[in-house]
């Protein structure tokens, strides 16, 4: 499936202001309540003190044109005020939640004269600014899974179109690898191909949209056991540490652990199957 994006009133010509809803064209705004904003860490509400950031944020709460909750579709993007940005739309567990780049939608349709407001359970913050899920991932943090990408030959698919959740453990995850199963992973290249698909599943999964039992099948074939509980989400008993990180073709879910395929590094060696990987020269 691939994301859809409606179509918004014709907005080159309008007059772009900080904040547009007071003018005649019908918007769509998912608005945090107070709580919402109390609810974020210290260094965030210090970021809000940036008066451009504190309207780019605000300007993402902001869609194009006006959408009841009963017009929403699964994995559909909405544009923004803030750039044009997409805000992802996704149905979980039949419509029952619905969520606005990953923030729950907890009332619905109140109608305004020119639009309609959603209420959300949190402030979005984590806005698909690197753009898609391989954009985000050329950020510093995720050097071993860029690399893998690179070397995996998967960069085409987190770059597409496709909807995709990219379960992503940062640097200090690779590190904390034994340093002989280490280094028979970066000196394959096909093992780094399994290893990093063992990380993605097609579509986009919000903690939102995650349940205690859920299973989600990666690109490997293996299967990742989901548990929530007290604020907390984690697949494999891996922690997500950053959730729902917004990306124009999914989400990047942040973790603290390599989800390696059962019994991957028995079966390579530490000879490289082709010229020496990304993550080879990375190291060296």
């Amino acid at each position: 499936m691939t994301s859809a994006t409606r179509k918004e009133p014709d907005a080159g010509r309008m007059d772009r202001q900080p904040m547009m809803c007071s003018r005649r064209w019908p918007f769509t705004v998912f608005l945090p309540l107070n709580e919402a904003f109390e609810h974020l860490s210290d260094e965030m509400k210090d970021n809000f003190k940036d008066t451009e950031f504190a309207r780019s944020v605000l300007q993402y709460h902001i869609a194009f044109g006006r959408y009841n909750i009963t017009e929403f579709q699964d994995e559909e993007n909405l544009k923004s005020l803030y750039e044009d940005l997409p805000i992802r739309i996704n149905l979980y567990r039949g419509g029952e939640i619905v969520t606005a780049s990953g923030s729950d939608v907890s009332r619905s349709d109140i109608n305004a004269d020119n639009g309609v407001l959603h209420v959300i359970d949190r402030v979005i913050v984590m806005t698909p600014q690197f753009g898609s899920v391989a954009g985000l991932l050329s950020t510093p943090i995720f050097r071993y899974m860029y690399y893998g990408m690179i070397d995996g030959n998967l960069t085409g698919l987190l770059s597409g179109d496709e909807p995709i959740t990219v379960f992503a453990p940062t640097d200090v995850a690779f590190q904390k690898l034994p340093p002989d199963q280490f280094k028979k992973l970066y000196m394959n290249s096909t093992a780094i191909r399994r290893m990093v698909k063992n990380h993605i599943v097609r579509g986009t999964f919000f903690t939102a949209g995650l349940y205690t039992g859920e299973r989600l099948t990666t690109l490997d074939g293996q299967t990742l056991g989901v548990k929530t509980g007290n604020g907390n989400t984690t697949v494999d008993d891996a922690q997500i540490i950053i959730p729902d990180w917004t990306c124009t073709n999914g989400v990047v879910q942040v973790t603290t652990e390599v989800f390696m395929p059962p019994g991957l590094l028995q079966t390579v060696s530490t000879v490289n199957d082709e010229e020496d990987t990304h993550m080879v020269k990375s190291i060296g």
